[in-house]
């Protein structure tokens, strides 16, 4: 189940609040909220606009199986700062010249190393790969994920809305009865 903003809304706001009603309803396994920023990434001479995603890496791993999608490296930490997972595609393949990728990539990133980040809002940090990512969902694929903890120092204040909320219904609940 997705929860979006009210109509005419941004965000969900009262993050804690709604966070606290949602998990507290009958048939709630867990609801995790995400935080989308656009960044441009840079990787040697190759630059690439990624969406970043912040997540809650706790609680992602009951509404979503990115942690097992892990094809390098490891899943992010819950204070994790500096260190982002970033999918196949735009991590990008060596052994492909960039004017034959099927689809713009940063041309071979590997876990550890160094990718530069530069926010819409103008916050710029370098980042170590601490894993990478095949969910063999483009949508997914082509971002990039980083700690809740990590996202508020980019936005310099603590986050207490979202761009959605993803909820996990408990086994023998459909999404129609959460």
């Amino acid at each position: 189940v997705l929860v979006s903003p009210k109509s005419g809304d941004q965000y969900v706001t009262d993050l804690d609040a709604t966070l606290s009603l949602i998990n507290g309803m009958p048939g709630v396994e867990r609801a995790t909220p995400h935080y989308t920023e656009g960044a441009t990434f840079t990787y040697r001479k190759r630059v690439l606009g990624v969406s970043v995603r912040a997540i809650m890496p706790d609680d992602e791993k009951y509404v979503s199986p990115l942690y097992t999608k892990m094809i390098a490296g490891s899943y992010l930490g819950e204070s994790d700062t500096g260190e982002i997972i970033i999918g196949k595609p735009v991590a990008g393949d060596p052994t492909i010249r960039e004017e034959d990728e099927f689809q713009p990539s940063l041309g071979g990133v590997r876990v550890g190393d160094s990718v530069t980040v530069a926010y819409a809002n103008g916050y710029t940090r370098d980042y170590r790969v601490k894993g990478i990512y095949s969910t063999g969902w483009s949508q997914a694929d082509s971002a990039a994920y980083v700690s809740w903890t990590d996202m508020q120092q980019v936005v310099g204040q603590p986050l207490d809305k979202a761009h959605d909320i993803t909820v996990k219904a408990k086994p023998g609940y459909s999404e129609p009865c959460v």
